[in-house]
């Protein structure tokens, strides 16, 4: 989706994406962000993690394509 793509550009722009305390708060300031509900997000980052764009390293979201 165009959301996927937006989080996506933004990780590449950012680098990574440090996790915040946990899961749902990481979740939650994506929301802000992007302005939908916490669990679209949860969903767009399992969907671009499936897709082999991004994994989860540890504490973060890491680029792996790009």
């Amino acid at each position: 989706t165009e959301r996927q793509k937006n989080i996506f550009n933004w990780l590449i722009e950012t680098g990574q994406m440090n996790v915040l305390k946990n899961a749902l708060e990481t979740s939650a300031s994506l929301a802000t962000h992007f302005k939908v509900d916490a669990r679209t997000i949860r969903r767009d980052l399992s969907v671009l993690q499936t897709k082999g764009f991004i994994r989860h390293d540890g504490p973060r979201w890491v680029v792996i394509k790009g």
